[in-house]
């Protein structure tokens, strides 16, 4: 190997070696922005809702709602802090960007969406995801706003789920019979007036329940 050839290695690996750490401190660097956003999004939460201090957001309401559902998987937030809440969150900027993605053309998109408006668990984003399951295609999103929809269903939102396994081929109608049985003090009287059906899928659910 040459003076020149072995020169050139180096610089090649200097280069490769600075351009890791450079990319290491850039991640370092967003991941505290990203910790510090959370924490603000945090305690803007507490205080302004449980303390009741008259403090502005510093964050976008991405982190808002973040804070949230950080918050609400941790503690039992009365009702009426946190219908306060809801109520703010509702009219966010991020809350109408969740809505539009609803159609957007990524299924991972779509379910993300409905998981952000799910959560609010609000009668206006209920009536949105409804609206959605009746004109959805994909498998996954659809078994995802059933989950979320589960507790609000009526009979016409039922008949048109047994609708959705009759010509369905993939894990679906399995993800949805599991719905079913945990759910099937809710869904009885739904389910009742299929008790003679002949329909294949039906007559699996019978089983899968049994």
């Amino acid at each position: 190997m040459t003076i020149e050839i072995a020169l050139i290695v180096l610089l090649v690996f200097l280069g490769l070696i600075t351009a890791l750490i450079l990319a290491i401190a850039i991640q370092k660097a967003n991941n505290a922005r990203l910790k510090y956003k959370h924490g603000a999004a945090r305690d803007y939460l507490m205080k302004r809702y449980f303390d009741h201090e008259k403090v502005k957001l510093p964050v976008s309401s991405r982190f808002f709602f973040n804070a949230f559902y950080e918050v609400e998987t941790q503690i039992q937030i009365e009702p009426e802090i946190r219908d306060e809440i809801i109520k703010d969150l509702m009219v966010s900027n991020y809350y109408h960007y969740q809505v539009k993605r609803l159609q957007h053309p990524s299924h991972y998109v779509r379910r993300m969406a409905v998981y952000y408006i799910g959560s609010l668990r609000h009668p206006e984003a209920m009536k949105l995801l409804e609206k959605q399951f009746y004109i959805e295609k994909n498998d996954s999103v659809r078994f995802f706003l059933l989950y979320h929809l589960v507790e609000s269903m009526d009979q016409s939102m039922f008949d048109y789920l047994i609708k959705t396994l009759r010509y369905n081929r993939s894990k679906y109608p399995t993800w949805v019979f599991a719905l079913i049985k945990n759910h099937f003090n809710r869904l009885k009287p739904f389910i009742l007036p299929y008790w003679d059906s002949k329909d294949k899928n039906v007559e699996e659910l019978f089983i899968y329940l049994a």
